[in-house]
């Protein structure tokens, strides 16, 4: 189903479809309305995490940030395990076989 519908002209949209992230607002792509100012429409705040790739340096930088904060190497990597799944779906230290 679709996240927005717009009050001004009635189109179905989802949200991503939607928006701008020049001016970082949800925009109607049917009329050009923005979300916050249409007649009544549905406004839902959601965070948009566009992720084209995601490096191993970059893993071990947050690694390393959770050790230099007082995590435990082994408890670090569980943390950083569960946070892949849960915002990236996406398995962080792949097993070598």
């Amino acid at each position: 189903m679709f996240d927005c519908t717009c009050r001004d002209c009635g189109y179905n949209f989802f949200m991503e479809e939607g928006y701008d992230y020049e001016t970082d607002m949800i925009i109607c792509p049917n009329c050009g309305q923005p979300i916050e100012e249409t007649k009544g429409a549905t406004e839902m705040k959601k965070i948009f995490l566009h992720v084209t790739e995601i490096t191993e340096e970059q893993v071990n930088k947050a690694l390393q940030c959770l050790i230099d904060n007082g995590i435990d190497e082994d408890d670090a990597y569980e943390i950083l395990t569960a946070l892949g799944y849960i915002l990236l779906d996406e398995e962080l230290f792949p097993e070598v076989l």
